[in-house]
């Protein structure tokens, strides 16, 4: 069998987006060129996603993505309502930023915490214990199940 060049597997990737433009269906699309469906389908999403065609999700919501101003109190909120459980926070990059944001939003809203002495990987855990602050942890996101 011979070997598939870089530049002929972009000529087919090509001729199948060309196709699929055109309203050919990718079952058929993959017929004609001999490749499986499943590539014919990741080549039309990755065409839509170029063009912004892609249902239901026009842009990122991501602030950082399109340099929009970060929600940051609202951010903290969510982020000390996802993390903070009353179960024991490792996080594995060791962000003094998160770990910042999620004690500062634990403090915000009257629950009390205890940081470890990190370890010499950096980690540290946030242990949310004492029975008022579990208690206030799940009125506000909900008790754990």
């Amino acid at each position: 069998m011979p070997k598939i060049t870089r530049m002929a597997v972009r000529s087919i990737r090509e001729e199948a987006v060309r196709l699929l433009r055109r309203g050919v269906a990718n079952a058929e699309v993959a017929r004609r060129l001999g490749v499986p469906q499943g590539t014919v389908a990741w080549w039309k999403h990755r065409d839509l996603g170029k063009h912004s065609k892609l249902p239901g999700r026009k842009r990122s919501t991501c602030a950082q993505c399109f340099g929009d101003q970060l929600n940051r109190p609202a951010y903290a909120y969510l982020l000390g309502l996802y993390l903070g459980d009353g179960h024991i926070l490792m996080p594995d990059d060791t962000s003094t930023d998160i770990i910042a944001l999620f004690t500062a939003t634990l403090d915000a809203v009257g629950v009390q915490w205890k940081a470890s002495i990190p370890r010499p990987t950096g980690q540290a855990n946030i242990s949310i214990a004492r029975k008022d602050s579990v208690a206030l942890m799940d009125a506000h996101i909900g008790p754990k199940h």
